[in-house]
């Protein structure tokens, strides 16, 4: 498993009220041994 810019998300209409979201991180954490790699493609907020 390689994961690849999965940072906190900006919500849309229908999250009204939110500033940002963050992922569920749950499927990673049970899988953590498959884990090889993190890819980040820049520095902006939703991509670290």
């Amino acid at each position: 498993m390689i994961i690849i810019d999965a940072a906190m998300q900006f919500p849309g209409k229908e999250s009204y009220g939110a500033d940002y979201m963050i992922p569920d991180i749950a499927y990673v954490k049970r899988n953590i041994k498959k884990l090889r790699g993190i890819v980040i493609t820049h520095g902006h907020l939703d991509h670290v």
